[in-house]
């Protein structure tokens, strides 16, 4: 990242959205009348691409398929095999696009899921749920064979969450849980404590959601039972001061465990609602929030703009390698050293016997 020692402009900053889709979303999709054209990934480059104004480059956008959690009667448009090997087929085209496979527990099979990992081992980079829509709720056993899945193979799980508020008041609406509530699927979470769970939107809604969301994911952090991420989409998109991502980075910057602002994922849920209609939107969320982080952590603000928009995705889906081929390499290296042990007491002793002949 190269930054002006003037004017304190981030001229290249690299940017990983983890939150983005291609597909169908509702009978009148925004700017796609009567939801007869899917969302592609032309639609999301269109948008996502005008941060290069800004001197920013998209480095990786990682992609679900709407049509995998749309449902018609009862049961999404496309199954849990098709509609993944769909969107990884229209990926190949551009290296920057990473797909997450979408998981119907309500409908599917954790089987499915791992035929796909079989057949395509470089294919997918995680698991995308959505309880909201699927009417499952997150904390339904049959998420459980899925995270257990992620957590064997380090994959990251994009859930998206939501708390009911009152859209008038802000008020939470705790007489009405939400199926995809943060504390729901925190409670699946913890059954596969070391799956990377990702609390998409950080909880949605108001300021009340947020904070809730937040809470659950400090929570986790401080007690070590769950390995909870969020993201940031549709998180203050409308307000330039960014208040919710400030007051979250706030509290991940000083949990009874330290800094733990890695949890923390830069995301937007383009090119669906707002994002489709406002096609500067994306970039402007981008500009906004880097100003706001800027305007409230001064020497710290460009550590934490490419954590939050680069480094924290970077490791999370790109860098971290399976527990698993960790400890096979980590077996490896400790025999290495042991061979090496015996073998330099070989020599002392051939060494010493040559000696004892002289």
């Amino acid at each position: 990242m190269l930054i002006s020692k003037v004017s304190q402009t981030n001229f290249c900053g690299k940017i990983i959205d983890v939150h983005v889709h291609t597909g169908h979303w509702d009978k009148q999709n925004e700017g796609k009348p009567n939801g007869t054209e899917p969302y592609t990934t032309g639609d999301i480059f269109e948008r996502a691409d005008k941060v290069k104004q800004d001197g920013d480059t998209i480095s990786k956008i990682i992609i679900s398929n709407l049509d995998c959690i749309k449902e018609e009667n009862g049961k999404p448009l496309l199954d849990e095999i098709k509609g993944n090997e769909k969107l990884l087929a229209e990926c190949k085209k551009d290296a920057r696009m990473a797909v997450l496979a979408v998981c119907q527990p309500k409908n599917g099979n954790v089987d499915n899921i791992k035929n796909l990992f079989k057949h395509h081992p470089k294919g997918f980079v995680g698991l995308k749920f959505h309880p909201l829509m699927s009417g499952l709720d997150a904390s339904d056993i049959k998420y459980v064979p899925y995270l257990e899945f992620a957590q064997k193979k380090h994959l990251p799980c994009l859930f998206h969450s939501q708390v009911n508020v009152d859209n008038n008041s802000g008020q939470l609406l705790n007489d009405n849980i939400s199926v995809a509530d943060p504390a729901k699927i925190y409670q699946s979470a913890r059954k596969a404590p070391k799956a990377p769970v990702i609390l998409g939107h950080m909880g949605a809604g108001w300021g009340q959601a947020h904070s809730k969301a937040v809470d659950i994911l400090v929570e986790s952090i401080e007690k070590g039972d769950a390995n909870l991420y969020a993201d940031i989409s549709w998180v203050d998109f409308k307000d330039p001061e960014k208040p919710n991502v400030i007051a979250a980075i706030k509290r991940l910057m000083n949990t009874q465990k330290g800094d733990k602002t890695d949890r923390l994922l830069f995301g937007t849920d383009a090119p669906i609602a707002e994002y489709s209609t406002d096609k500067d939107l994306y970039a402007r969320v981008v500009r906004e929030t880097k100003a706001a982080i800027r305007k409230n952590f001064g020497d710290k603000a460009d550590e934490l703009i490419e954590k939050i928009f680069y480094k924290n995705a970077d490791n999370l889906f790109f860098s971290q390698k399976p527990a698993s081929k960790v400890k096979t390499g980590a077996i490896i290296a400790g025999g290495l050293v042991v061979l090496g042990g015996i073998l330099w007491a070989l020599k002392d002793k051939f060494s010493s016997a040559e000696t004892n002949k002289e």
